[in-house]
């Protein structure tokens, strides 16, 4: 209940700001730097609000363990498309052509457009993390997995544990010997 609420109040915020900073129809005032500052002030928060959301869902994963399959791929979705838009609003501000002439009439604004930078970064290494790190494979990479198991393209497992170990499977089988042997030695088996 309480992610929902958390990703109920950052949708709100996205779409606030996202009329912020998108170009509207009709004509606006330009934005003054003192506004520019304050939206960029708020555009750096979102790496911080993204990780945290982020973490919360991976410790998520190990505290409720009733959650589905098909619900882990949605919410792993949802965490990677919320990147996507936090990028494209940060980007948004950072292309605008008025903080371009602004940064290069005073030093502040380049340090703002590096932060921007900077953000984008975060936001594209926290979203590479979420696509690799998360338990449940999508439905694509779970029909290639399929393709490839009928198709007889996988690895044994003695060589999969062998290159996880980063070591030859004749060095595993060697080590594994070796422990069945210490395992008869202390009356194990």
């Amino acid at each position: 209940m309480q992610s929902s609420l958390l990703l109920r109040y950052t949708r709100d915020r996205l779409n606030s700001l996202r009329q912020i900073v998108e170009p509207s129809q009709t004509d606006v005032l330009p934005l003054t730097p003192e506004d520019y500052e304050d939206l960029v002030n708020l555009v750096i928060e979102f790496p911080d609000s993204y990780r945290r959301t982020v973490d919360t869902e991976f410790r998520r994963l190990f505290m409720e363990r009733s959650r589905s399959v098909a619900v882990l791929q949605q919410v792993q979705c949802e965490l990677a498309n919320m990147a996507d838009r936090y990028i494209a609003m940060v980007r948004n501000v950072e292309q605008d052509p008025l903080l371009g002439k602004l940064a290069g009439r005073n030093l502040l604004f380049q340090s703002i457009l590096a932060k921007l930078s900077d953000a984008v970064a975060t936001l594209q290494r926290d979203k590479r993390r979420v696509l690799e790190d998360w338990p449940v494979c999508t439905d694509e990479e779970l029909t290639q997995a399929s393709v490839e198991h009928e198709q007889g393209s996988f690895i044994p497992v003695n060589e999969a544990f062998a290159q996880m170990r980063g070591i030859s499977a004749e060095e595993l089988q060697r080590r594994l010997e070796a422990h069945k042997g210490k395992r008869k030695e202390y009356g194990w088996e």
